[in-house]
């Protein structure tokens, strides 16, 4: 960053320093519009447009005309770190495949506006800006809870650091949905559903833009499984229902529905097991529009009926809670039966490391699970 005040002395080398050497030593190609990703028009320093909900950068520097050493009081290098270029990319269950914003930066996966050749050691002074304009997604490989994170920001940047992510029109950070619960039986509750991962972590405090057509997205959480039923009268076999599994949480990596209670059944058969079970019906998978529906319970000849399962949590229009449904109690006219499990928590779009990290939030675009900066939001690996 350029220290100097109006009125301050300020020279053609504190420039130079702070945003590398133009060819010819010309002050004027200092004068920039660049497109980087879905970033349009960017000058060599930039900041919110605040009349716009989503606040873009927007260029605080001449793009022509006149520019004198007094535009550049207070100006600091822009590096914008590069999650938009290449094919989508899949975080693992060990976060090893998606960088944090930190190492990408150190790794010189970067575009600088201006004319060094190198990004800063230490970015204390500059203005980092983190853009996301494909797809990144988590994978989630049985595994389940808000506190695995597709995308984190990293937390070793220098103190006097500006952070911001933005998110454009092409971006989408998903969480991985949550797996639905197996459906119950007679003896046994509908399993809950798990828990969706989180989109974004921040571990650095900063600005969380997303622009008119991008998404961040926790994964849904998980439909309950049903609960099941058993009916049994005098001279009449005992008839048992399996829960419908639950529905599987939204997520580009697909929450996956769960079986329906009782693994086998024997109902239709001319034997003694005749009338016996009656499996209820598997939960559908969710997808990255939508949650799965849970399964139906079994039905055995009118008397026992599996519940539903819950189903599993999607949504196309913003809002913070993403939980999946309880899944339903089964039934019957002995008043046999077990409850559904509970829905899974949904994961958060935007989850902070801790409580030194604060962060604003502007959408212009879905946001699907928590953001806020409450307790019950915070933590993770």
């Amino acid at each position: 960053m350029i220290n100097k005040n109006i009125g301050d002395p300020i020279s053609f080398t504190n420039i130079k320093d702070e945003f590398g050497l133009p060819p010819g030593k010309n002050l004027g190609a200092y004068r920039m519009s660049v497109n980087v990703g879905g970033l349009n028009n960017l000058g060599l320093d930039n900041d919110d447009n605040t009349n716009e909900t989503h606040r873009p950068p927007t260029s605080i520097m001449p793009q022509s005309g006149t520019i004198k050493f007094s535009d550049f009081y207070q100006k600091r290098l822009n590096v914008i770190v590069d999650y938009y270029s290449g094919g989508p990319e899949v975080e693992s269950k060990n976060n090893v495949n998606i960088k944090t914003g930190y190492k990408q930066y150190k790794s010189g996966k970067v575009k600088i506006l201006g004319f060094k050749s190198s990004p800063p050691s230490n970015t204390s002074g500059t203005k980092i800006i983190i853009h996301v304009n494909k797809r990144l997604s988590r994978s989630s490989s049985g595994e389940d809870g808000n506190k695995k994170i597709t995308l984190r920001t990293g937390g070793a940047w220098e103190t006097g650091t500006q952070l911001r992510v933005d998110v454009g029109s092409e971006g989408r950070i998903f969480g991985a949905g949550g797996k639905g619960g197996k459906g119950g039986d007679v003896k046994n509750d509908g399993k809950p559903g798990k828990d969706g991962t989180s989109a974004l972590g921040m571990a650095f405090s900063g600005d969380v833009h997303v622009h008119p057509g991008g998404k961040i997205i926790g994964g849904g959480g998980g439909g309950g499984g049903g609960g099941g039923a058993g009916q049994k009268d005098k001279g009449d076999p005992w008839r048992r229902a399996g829960g419908g599994g639950g529905g599987g949480g939204q997520g580009v990596d697909n929450g996956l529905g769960n079986i329906g209670g009782y693994e086998e059944e024997t109902n239709g058969g001319q034997t003694t097991q005749e009338g016996r079970f009656k499996r209820g019906k598997p939960g559908e998978n969710g997808n990255s529009e939508q949650g799965g529906t849970g399964g139906n319970g079994g039905n055995n000849h009118e008397e026992a009926f599996g519940g539903k399962g819950g189903a599993g949590f999607g949504a196309v229009v913003s809002m913070q809670i993403n939980n999946g449904e309880k899944g339903f109690r089964g039934d019957s006219d002995q008043e046999e039966y077990t409850y559904g499990g509970a829905g899974g928590k949904g994961g958060s779009s935007v989850r902070r490391k801790n409580s030194n990290v604060a962060f604003n939030v502007y959408n212009g675009g879905l946001m699907v699970g928590n953001w806020t900066q409450n307790n019950s939001n915070m933590g993770f690996n």
